[in-house]
């Protein structure tokens, strides 16, 4: 027994696993805000592509009143979707239950959001509850709002019934600001 060994330690350092905690925290945070980024980028993006799904409603449902003649108001535009969509002296859709002058209303503002997006609507109603993903309003005699309620980013699809413009609204914190279907972009 000329020389001791020292007993060998199995394990890690407090330092190295200082170190490597460190790391995990910093890489979960990056993925974090990766993630947040997506999730909001795939609301504002559904948002987008609703709000053009329904623009288009509106303009095929015009031009179907072009088609047929244009003119005047028209109960139950034939040749565009269900044959139930009613439309104003202008052409531009206003209801779907024979109702084709007056002030939008909730009610009317629902029926157009299913007849315009021929199927394929998100859930609409008056009030948030489980299911609803656009809450409609009437900010105005000829306007219809609808709130998307998937997240807190105040997005909105706002249709003028008296000039068939509809509009996607996404919050000015974002790079995407206000964006007009079919005819304008504002800025």
């Amino acid at each position: 027994m000329c020389c001791r060994q020292r007993p060998m330690h199995a394990g890690f350092t407090l330092i190295e696993l200082l170190v490597v905690l460190a790391s995990i925290s910093l890489l979960a945070s990056v993925a974090m805000s990766r993630y947040v980024a997506l999730s909001d980028a795939a609301h504002r993006a559904g948002v987008k592509g609703v709000g053009a799904a329904y623009g288009s409603g509106v303009v095929l449902a015009h031009a179907q009143w072009l088609v047929n003649g244009g003119s005047g108001a028209v109960v139950d535009v034939e040749g565009f979707g269900a044959g139930n969509v009613d439309v104003s002296a202008d052409g531009w859709p206003v209801d779907t239950a024979g109702g084709t002058g007056g002030a939008m209303t909730t009610a009317r503002c629902m029926r157009l959001w299913n007849a315009l997006l021929l199927g394929s609507a998100p859930e609409v109603a008056a009030a948030p509850g489980p299911g609803v993903q656009y809450v409609v309003s009437v900010p105005a005699p000829r306007r219809c709002r609808y709130a998307y309620q998937q997240d807190a980013g105040g997005r909105q699809i706002e249709y003028d019934a008296a000039s068939g413009v509809v509009t996607t609204f996404s919050p000015p914190a974002s790079k995407e600001g206000w964006l007009s279907w079919p005819w304008r972009q504002d800025a």
